[in-house]
């Protein structure tokens, strides 16, 4: 199989996740194959961030200046180097200790990639979309792996149908992080038949990452958008769930630490409650659905198919055009990689 070769657009734990398991190869925790295409398969080709202490480094350094991501592997010099990109959006003094560069010059990261991944701070609306829209230009597939509402936008996959191109995202679903525990919870009391009346998931994390999760506008926005996916797609009262980030603790690092309630009633009104704490680490959560994601985009462009996949996007994301349980996702997802499903 020929090689997947991928730029990153911000330079954070979810690359050094990639930059790791690239380099590893194969983990008995992320499928071996996809499609043909292995772990192996996905090359760096092309990195952009803003970050001062990251820029003009190789990338398989700056994926780790900020201290964040924990290294289980070594990693090698990829011969890489983060390109200073654009910031068009608004964010925190302290996200950034060295302050911010920018340059134009940024597009030539992009010019030997196959698929551009948006890995840039969260809530950042206008420059997502800056980024798909170079991307398109440069006839480069699209994935989007921030909360920002790029890929399930309709005059953006317009576009890149047009184009020829195919476009994923948006907000990356964990392997079996707290957002998809939560999830998987939630419809298994609900298939089973039990009335959910209470649900909440807190979420305790540190980081630059998790600082920018809990600055007001962009957690608001994050808890907003998991709360009305709980609301909207497993019909539950409005007012009964909470979803989001509650606080940060910077020595926390890259992990997270999550607090699930649920509260209900099964058959003659029978009451239920259920309290869960889970820990996991954001970076390696969500890299083992990023390279299911990258792999499946490449699969769409050797066939030629366009447009947003729907099939990836309903495994691998949280905001999406329609909602199917996971484990119908999952079907999808495969039949897509096998030919079965067109998108």
């Amino acid at each position: 199989m020929s090689k997947i070769r991928v730029a990153l657009v911000g330079v954070g734990n979810l690359s050094a996740s990639l930059i790791q398991l690239i380099t590893k190869g194969s983990d008995p925790a992320v499928r071996e194959c996809v499609g043909g295409y292995k772990v192996s398969d996905i090359e760096i080709v092309g990195a952009v961030d803003v970050d001062a202490r990251k820029v003009g480094k190789d990338v398989s350094e700056a994926a780790f200046i900020s201290g964040d991501a924990r290294k289980a592997v070594d990693v090698p010099k990829l011969g890489v180097e983060v390109k200073a990109g654009k910031l068009l959006d608004e964010f925190p003094r302290e996200a950034f200790p060295e302050g911010v560069k920018e340059s134009d010059d940024f597009i030539d990261a992009f010019k030997e990639a196959d698929i551009v991944i948006n890995a840039i701070y969260p809530n950042a609306p206008k420059t997502s979309r800056f980024y798909a829209e170079k991307a398109l230009d440069l006839k480069k597939a699209f994935i989007n792996v921030t909360n920002s509402p790029v890929a399930n936008d309709s005059e953006v996959q317009k576009k890149f149908s047009e184009a020829g191109l195919p476009i994923v995202g948006d907000m990356l679903l964990g392997q079996a992080g707290s957002g998809t525990l939560h999830r998987a919870l939630l419809e298994f009391f609900i298939r089973r038949g039990a009335v959910v009346e209470e649900t909440y998931q807190l979420d305790i994390a540190g980081g630059v990452e998790g600082f920018l999760n809990f600055y007001e506008p962009i957690r608001e926005d994050i808890k907003a958008r998991r709360s009305k996916f709980v609301r909207d797609h497993l019909n539950i009262d409005p007012e009964m769930v909470v979803s989001g980030s509650s606080d940060y603790v910077d020595f926390m690092r890259n992990s997270r630490t999550s607090y699930l309630r649920f509260k209900g009633r099964s058959a003659l009104g029978a009451p239920f409650e259920m309290d869960v704490r889970f820990t996991h680490r954001d970076g390696p959560d969500a890299v083992a659905i990023l390279v299911d994601v990258i792999r499946a985009t490449k699969i769409a462009m050797d066939r030629n198919v366009s447009g947003y996949l729907l099939s990836v996007g309903l495994y691998g994301f949280q905001i999406v055009p329609t909602y199917v349980p996971l484990h119908v996702a999952e079907r999808m997802f495969d039949e897509f990689v096998r030919g079965v499903r067109c998108i």
